[in-house]
C-alpha cells in the first residue's frame, strides 16, 4: 500500500513539474504570469498535493474503517441469530432425546410383558 503511495506521489509530482514547466504559472489569485514559477510555487504547490492526497488517503481509510464496522456489526447480529438458533435446536434435540429414552422404557415394558406372557403360557 505503501509502494502504490509512493508511486501515485511520484506520478503526480511529475505531472505537475510537467506543468509547471511548460505552462504559465497561475497564482493563487487566478492571474496568469508570464514568469516561471519560484521555487517557493513548487514546494507550495506539492504541499498541497500531498496534503490533498493525504485527505484522500485518510477519507478513503474512514470510509474503509465504516464498512468494516458495518460488516463486524452484521457479523455480530449473524452469530446472535445462529445462537438462538443453536439454543433451539438444543432444546428440541433434549426434548427428542427425552422422547426416545420413554419410548426405549415402553419397548422394554412391552418385552417383559410378552416375557410374563410366554412364562403364563408354559405354566
Amino acid at each position: 500500500m505503501v509502494i502504490n503511495q509512493e508511486k501515485d506521489l511520484s506520478r503526480k509530482l511529475a505531472l505537475l513539474e510537467h506543468i509547471l514547466s511548460n505552462q504559465p504559472f497561475l497564482l493563487a489569485t487566478g492571474n496568469s504570469s508570464p514568469a516561471p514559477p519560484t521555487e517557493r510555487d513548487i514546494t507550495n504547490s506539492t504541499q498541497t498535493l500531498i496534503v490533498n492526497m493525504k485527505r484522500q488517503e485518510r477519507d478513503r481509510l474512514l470510509a474503509q474503517k465504516a464498512q468494516l464496522e458495518q460488516e463486524e456489526l452484521d457479523i455480530y447480529s449473524s452469530m446472535d441469530s445462529l445462537k438462538e438458533e443453536v439454543t433451539t435446536l438444543s432444546k428440541e434435540a433434549e426434548k427428542i432425546m427425552d422422547d426416545a429414552k420413554q419410548l426405549i422404557n415402553i419397548y422394554q415394558d412391552w418385552d417383559e410383558l410378552k416375557q410374563k406372557a410366554k412364562l403364563k403360557q408354559n405354566d
